[in-house]
């Protein structure tokens, strides 16, 4: 079985330059491992990434202070209106 070889591009030259040489030769065996752990990696990664997402969507789910406020103005405005309302009807009664 021949060996794969993964190339590396050498940061060390100058970008006019962008040579690649060999940086490590691998048998497809050690290729397979190689993916393998990267994969077990990725998805250990993506599963803690999924658990911030969903403990940040809760915590943004729940109210915070301007949300209780608006909802106290938005109740005090229609109890408001309300009063002028009545306040009003009561005007034209008594002028009638």
């Amino acid at each position: 079985m021949q060996p794969a070889i993964l190339w590396a591009a050498d940061n060390n030259k100058s970008s006019q330059s962008k040579q690649t040489e060999p940086a490590q030769h691998y048998t497809c065996s050690e290729l397979g491992t190689l993916i393998i752990n990267q994969h077990k990696q990725c998805t250990q990664s993506l599963h803690s990434l999924k658990r911030d997402m969903a403990a940040l969507q809760q915590k943004m789910d729940q109210p915070g202070i301007e949300d209780i406020t608006a909802g106290i103005g938005y109740i005090l405005g229609i109890f408001g209106t309300a009063a002028f309302v009545a306040s009003r009807r009561k005007q034209t009664k008594t002028h009638q």
